[in-house]
């Protein structure tokens, strides 16, 4: 049920979280759920009280509360529903955000002036002559997926460790955003890009000689087998369909520890 809102509940308002959602209490480092009080005050730098679903319940309502405010969608979607939940399992009652919803409405969604937009992706899905899927964020959006990636990429590559990125290169994107993360607890990125030169990119990871690798699985694969010397001590693979069988190969060229995104 948490992902009806996920996009937005996870952004909320007020100080980014450094290190867990504070609607969903997930530990962004580990990606389990905190149902310790302690340790989810520790992470979000935030008191939530002995109760942590009444927690949750009250950052919920907070979140829906801002959308109903903001945004022209969901005050039509959620028109006809009680203005807060009284449990977390009302939050099931909700109706679901679909792909459709986004084609060619994008500004109904947005919860900020378009002044504010800093960044606008759009999502084409192959085979699709429909509208593309646009999606806006704000500055404070893109801290937010920064402080995400400083939190995880923590799980893989610590201070000083060498992160090479495989992952297409521009101005506030994934590539952007991660480097910024990993240069928050000391690490040392370097943004190479899709891979499209095998010879290349082998060369340019002899010379780097990274402890952590971000890329497409397909094209890690294709890399593992053309150069098992490379040996990252870890490896994230993200954007794209991860079988196990693509994941133990891997793991038998270089004998790496593998994060899927």
């Amino acid at each position: 049920g948490w992902f009806r809102l996920c996009l937005f509940i996870c952004s909320g308002s007020g100080k980014a979280a450094p290190g867990a959602c504070r609607i969903c209490a997930v530990d962004l480092a580990e990606g389990v759920a905190v149902n310790d009080v302690r340790a989810l005050e520790a992470l979000i730098g935030t008191t939530v009280g002995d109760d942590l679903d009444a927690y949750r319940l009250r950052m919920v309502n907070r979140q829906i509360a801002v959308l109903r405010e903001r945004s022209s969608f969901y005050q039509c979607l959620l028109a006809g529903y009680p203005l807060s939940l009284r449990s977390l399992d009302e939050l099931a009652q909700l109706p679901f955000t679909t792909a459709d919803d986004l084609r060619g409405q994008e500004s109904a969604f947005c919860c900020v002036p378009a002044s504010a937009v800093q960044r606008i992706v759009t999502l084409r899905s192959s085979g699709s002559s429909g509208a593309a899927k646009r999606l806006m964020f704000s500055a404070a959006d893109l801290e937010r997926t920064v402080a995400f990636f400083a939190a995880g990429m923590q799980c893989m590559a610590g201070p000083g460790e060498r992160v090479m990125i495989f992952m297409p290169a521009t101005q506030d994107g994934i590539s952007d955003l991660l480097r910024r993360g990993l240069c928050r607890f000391g690490a040392v990125p370097y943004i190479y890009g899709p891979v499209t030169d095998m010879a290349d990119a082998i060369r340019a990871c002899s010379d780097f000689q990274p402890d952590c690798m971000v890329g497409l699985p397909s094209q890690m694969r294709q890399l593992s087998l053309l150069a098992p010397s490379i040996a990252p001590r870890t490896l994230l693979l993200s954007a794209d369909y991860i079988a196990e069988s693509l994941c133990d190969m891997i793991r038998r060229q270089w004998n790496c520890e593998i994060f899927r995104h």
